[in-house]
């Protein structure tokens, strides 16, 4: 999947560019049992962290959770975690 695939990289500003050996692997596993078991943590975290019982330590940490707040759930629908 992905570049080591094709040979390229897919992300646009490095379009074309060869897969070398400082390319990343994204790698992906198909468990629906593992799946389960992310959704029902993120869903405890997600839940723990809109009440306020989790809080971010500094504001770029509170950025990157409300981002993964409001996107995993639309993922999760369409089947991933990312």
């Amino acid at each position: 999947m992905g570049s080591a695939r094709i040979g390229q990289s897919l992300k646009p500003n490095q379009a074309g560019k060869p897969f070398d050996i400082n390319s990343d692997l994204d790698l992906f596993v198909v468990s629906e049992t593992l799946f389960e078991l992310m959704v029902s943590d993120f869903n405890i975290w997600n839940s723990s962290f809109l009440s306020g019982m989790v809080i971010p330590r500094n504001n770029n940490e509170r950025i990157f959770w409300s981002d993964n707040s409001a996107r995993i759930p639309k993922n999760i629908q369409r089947g991933f975690i990312n």
